[in-house]
């Protein structure tokens, strides 16, 4: 009994914001005096009762659809990860997931009288003079939380000066966690962009992320620079074994047998 007392009590139907048209009903059709209220009864009480089914049923549900989805934005979309990995290995869950919150979030609000999400504020983004703060500190863990935030959404301000002084700042020597995320950000967001980018960042000595990428995207243009070190460049043997195993995953079947006839003249 005190269950359903409670569940009464909270009842959409019994908040005048959730009834439009019955209050308009009140407003408009209903006298303040008698004994006209009473003669008028048999007109709006049953406009009323029209107007109530219409609220409950049709138009409060409708307007719940908005608070709804800010729900399940708010608790599957906008929750933030630090790592990329991690980011990208959710989607498929908050992808399933979506539309079973949704709809759950939606009936609880259409049945019952629930505050509306429409009106909180959304999260600030940081700005750019932010984001250069953060390098010139070297907050590894804003930068990271920044680009994993950004992956989603419109190019920041600067993108490509950013990134570029990122992949310069952080190498994979000096800190893995930034450049990993800076080139699977690059990569992954924008490649067609940002590959010259990639092939430009210490190209004697490419990271094992920049040569996952490149084999990742079959990058033609990654399978000709790599050539170019192999011929031109004192390498040492570890660089040399990566190199090879990436030239032979992209596949280039030209810049292949060029490394063959290289081998055969030797």
């Amino acid at each position: 009994m005190l269950i359903f007392i409670f569940f009464l009590n909270n009842c959409a139907g019994f908040n005048k914001r959730n009834t439009p048209l019955i209050v308009a009903v009140e407003d408009n059709l209903v006298p303040e005096k008698q004994p006209q209220k009473i003669l008028l009864a048999p007109i709006y009480i049953p406009i009323g009762i029209a107007g109530g089914i219409l609220d409950i049923f049709i138009i409060h549900p409708a307007i719940q659809t908005v608070s709804a989805y800010v729900d399940t934005k708010d608790f599957l979309w906008d929750i933030r990860f630090n790592g990329y990995m991690t980011e990208m290995g959710s989607l498929p869950i908050r992808a399933v997931a979506s539309p079973v919150v949704f709809t759950i979030d939606w009936l609880i609000r259409s049945a019952f009288d629930v505050s509306p999400s429409v009106g909180r504020k959304p999260p600030e983004e940081i700005s750019e003079d932010q984001m250069n703060n953060f390098i010139t500190k070297k907050d590894k863990n804003e930068i990271i939380q920044y680009l994993n935030n950004s992956y989603s959404k419109a190019k920041f301000p600067k993108e490509k000066e950013t990134l570029t002084r990122l992949l310069t700042e952080f190498s994979y020597e000096k800190d893995n966690d930034v450049h990993v995320t800076t080139v699977n950000f690059a990569c992954d967001k924008n490649f067609s962009e940002y590959e010259d980018l990639l092939l430009s960042i210490q190209p004697s000595n490419y990271s094992p992320s920049q040569l996952a990428c490149f084999y990742r995207r079959r990058s033609k243009k990654a399978s000709k620079a790599i050539l170019e070190q192999i011929k031109k460049t004192e390498l040492s043997n570890d660089v040399f074994a990566n190199y090879i195993q990436t030239l032979l995953n992209i596949g280039e079947k030209d810049d292949i047998q060029s490394i063959k006839l290289k081998l055969k003249e030797k």
